[in-house]
């Protein structure tokens, strides 16, 4: 049965795979270059296409303008005339989309947002869009990128969140403009106090009021509603949502149905952020923000600082897996150099003895081999005797000639009855050397093939 169903298996990955190729959509360049991949978003000045590179998936925003075909695959829907609008005359506004997706400190980090800006004013875009899917990540790292926000008044930026928490959040809220997706989230990501031994009482009252000072100061850059931006790290404030002069307002207060009840931390999908006057709306992705911003159809401006992010992030990534698998092994090997040091000395020992019990084995057979010669000497020199009465007295040779064959037998057993012993001995020692030898090299392979990988 097993040797059946070992070819069937494998004929179902074949499939499987083929399947997978066949459901890809195709997207040939005007370069000539050809991508596999699936189509995210698409307008009809642009599309977002998620390509396979190894075990990981790269996001890409493609210009129709550089698109020459694209072949969907089954059961997909969508123009397939990338030229439908003409891409020598795009429509509306332009835009300029920009990744923060990942750990901020790691995919994130300030020093690519800068380049990618940068890229961004050369092509002078009339929107820059931060399109958020992170949980936050290195507090410092945010700290600087809030600050290169603060210096990009030059550019409008707007914030597309599908999910900012933590860290991210305040990133966010330092964003003069939020659009949320429809499922999405910005906030806090820490559990709420209703559960014992929560990260919320681990954090000490210190960091609090530092997380809430951040807080505070990205909403106040960003122009947004500071109580929103406490809630989201005082786990003591009580919040309500109020109408006041026809407008949403936040503010802190009792209510039977509280924006944030007392001992959790504010976290808001995309509708709640709508309603509480943080986000301007929401939106199904980032090529339809123009209909909730009010504005005609608008393109996306071309450039690689997209890909150029996502490509570093992942390098980013990559170099600190590295450097921590690293640092696992040399933290490994040195906890268990002491025991690798033991082992090395017995085995130097053991090599040792073993070495001396082979000598001693050699000198042994010496002693045979030199007691075996002497019974064979005495031998001859007895059939030399023998042979002297050959011609005069034939029986007493034959006599002579057989007594001493049984005396060389005795004498060449008798050799082997003296040595035995001590031959079995320094036989056993060598073959007892020998097998704490392979245990003393296995429990070494042993330590040696736990070492982090």
């Amino acid at each position: 049965m097993r040797s059946r169903l070992l070819p069937l298996l494998a004929a179902a990955m074949v499939l499987a795979a083929g399947a997978n190729v066949q459901l890809a959509d195709t997207v040939t360049k005007t370069d000539g270059t050809i991508l596999n991949g699936r189509i995210l978003e698409e307008n009809d000045s642009w599309i977002v296409l998620e390509v396979q590179r190894g075990s990981a998936k790269l996001t890409l925003p493609i210009a129709r303008a550089a698109i020459r075909s694209i072949t969907r695959g089954p059961g997909q829907t969508g123009p397939t005339d990338p030229q439908a609008t003409p891409a020598s005359a795009p429509a509306g506004p332009g835009y300029y989309p920009l990744p923060i997706y990942g750990e901020i400190g790691v995919e994130v980090k300030a020093e690519f947002l800068s380049e990618a800006l940068a890229d961004a004013r050369s092509r002078k875009p009339d929107f820059v869009v931060l399109a958020f899917d992170t949980a936050g990540g290195s507090m410092e790292e945010m700290d600087k990128l809030i600050k290169l926000l603060g210096e990009a008044k030059d550019l409008k930026i707007i914030a597309y969140v599908r999910k900012a928490t933590s860290a991210a959040a305040l990133l966010a809220l330092a964003c003069p403009e939020i659009y949320m997706a429809i499922d999405g989230m910005i906030g806090a990501d820490l559990p709420d106090r209703q559960s014992p031994g929560s990260l919320i009482e681990a954090v000490d009252r210190k960091n609090l009021s530092q997380l809430r000072s951040r807080a505070r100061a990205a909403a106040r850059s960003g122009g947004h509603p500071v109580a929103i931006a406490e809630g989201m790290f005082n786990p003591d404030l009580e919040l309500v949502l109020v109408t006041e002069g026809g407008k949403p307002v936040v503010k802190p207060g009792q209510a039977e149905k509280p924006l944030k009840a007392k001992g959790k931390l504010l976290t808001l999908i995309g509708k709640e952020a709508v309603e509480c006057g943080l986000a301007k709306g929401w939106a199904r992705d980032v090529a339809a923000l123009n209909e909730v911003m009010g504005l005609e159809p608008w393109h996306v401006v071309p450039g690689g600082a997209w890909a150029t992010m996502i490509r570093k992030g992942q390098e980013t990534r990559r170099s600190l897996e590295m450097g921590e698998r690293k640092q696992r092994y040399e933290e490994y090997m040195k906890k268990i150099a002491p025991e690798l040091e033991r082992i090395d000395k017995e085995l130097e020992e053991v090599k040792a003895k073993g070495k001396a019990a082979e000598a001693d084995k050699k000198k042994l057979q010496r002693q045979f081999d030199q007691a075996n010669e002497d019974v064979q000497v005495s031998y001859r020199r007895q059939l030399r005797e023998a042979g002297k009465y050959a011609q005069s007295n034939p029986d007493l040779a034959r006599d002579m000639q057989r007594r001493a064959k049984e005396r060389r037998e005795e004498d060449l057993r008798d050799v082997k009855r003296r040595m035995k012993p001590e031959a079995d001995k320094i036989q056993d020692e060598i073959r007892n050397l020998y097998e704490e030898m392979k245990r003393l090299q296995a429990e070494r392979q042993k330590l040696l093939a736990d070492a982090p990988k």
